[in-house]
């Protein structure tokens, strides 16, 4: 799902990242120090990675609202049948 929306996110920001450097005076293709990256490949890394990031997460919620009302739905358990594995007469105490 993540990877879904960061590839759509990749084209919609790809060019717009170019041009914003290069009218910034910043080479695209420069090196990240440290890095096999360059500059452009870093930006658009950051950028598509939150993006498709926050989209997994909010399916992932409504997925889980999904399943906890299946189970309140479905849980039909009563009160009395609740503890009736315990012994005939009761546990004394104290």
């Amino acid at each position: 799902m993540a990877l879904h929306f960061s590839n759509s996110r990749a084209d919609q920001i790809g060019q717009p990242l170019s041009e914003q450097m290069t009218a910034a005076g910043v080479d695209p293709a420069a090196p990240v120090p440290g890095s096999d990256l360059s500059l452009f490949e870093a930006g658009l890394f950051q950028g598509t990675f939150t993006d498709g990031a926050t989209n997994a997460f909010f399916v992932g919620s409504l997925l889980m609202l999904a399943a906890s009302a299946v189970v309140w739905i479905f849980l039909n358990v009563k009160h009395t049948e609740l503890a009736t594995d315990g012994p005939e007469g009761g546990v004394h105490v104290g």
